[in-house]
């Protein structure tokens, strides 16, 4: 049998042993892996202002501070690899004309300063409305489903669900994942759903302080992964850290 099959082989075994793929979907994770490519972006946001609004609808995360966390990642994120490269690049252009655009970021703080503003009102604001208040063209509108810090034995299993939206704040209207024809109005058709992961750990349970650091790194990792929806980027490689 030829060496390369082989190995590509042996590589699925493992990785299938690993839970990390299996079938088809492992095959397109290996092959990714060995060409060293990139994940295509899901969407590519066009370049207007844009606010990125972090909800927890459900009560799913257990303070306010997670939430920033995961808001602060991905303006990080969204700053260091759709922006930031496409200011350097401008900056050695001379023809005024061969600029080109991108993303400019409201940043999000000014939601706290609206909430104050609005009181109880806010609540009920659509999501268009808080982007236009405050100056954005589009709303990166990031909804958590769950978000858990499973426990078993000396075993820990972060784990979070989210949805992500982009809202035109003029229209209203959803611009990703594009709606279907809605056939029942009364239900609402699902964003584009992430299930963020974090390894199995092992360790030795000493109090809340395992927990807490474990929230920090998971609300970072759903920053990163909620970030990537909109630019191409690496496939995680084995021995990568989590971000911070």
């Amino acid at each position: 049998m030829n060496r390369q099959v082989c190995m590509l082989g042996l590589m699925l075994v493992v990785l299938g042993g690993m839970g990390v793929a299996s079938g088809c979907a492992g095959f397109a994770f290996v092959a990714d892996f060995i060409q060293g490519g990139k994940v295509k972006a899901a969407y590519v946001l066009p370049t207007d202002k844009t606010l990125v609004m972090v909800d927890d609808p459900m009560g799913a995360v257990p303070n306010s501070q997670i939430l920033r966390t995961i808001t602060t990642n991905i303006e990080h994120y969204m700053q260091r690899e759709m922006i930031d490269p496409v200011i350097e690049k401008n900056k050695k252009i001379e023809d005024p004309e061969k600029l080109e655009s991108y993303v400019t970021l409201i940043p999000s703080d000014k939601i706290y300063g609206l909430e104050d503003e609005v009181g109880e009102d806010f609540a009920k604001m659509p999501i268009n409305r808080i982007g236009k208040r405050l100056d954005a063209d589009q709303v990166v509108y990031v909804s958590i489903k769950s978000f858990t810090i499973h426990y078993a034995g000396n075993v820990y299993r972060p784990n979070a669900t989210v949805e992500v939206k982009v809202i035109d704040s003029k229209t209203g209207k959803r611009l990703f994942p594009e709606a279907k024809k809605i056939v029942d109005r009364t239900m609402t058709p699902p964003g584009y759903m992430l299930k963020v992961e974090l390894p199995y750990q092992g360790v030795n349970f000493d109090g809340p302080s395992i927990e807490l650091q474990l929230r920090r790194e998971l609300a970072e990792q759903i920053g990163k992964q909620v970030a990537e929806v909109f630019y191409d980027h690496r496939q995680p490689q084995p021995g990568d850290s989590l971000p911070g």
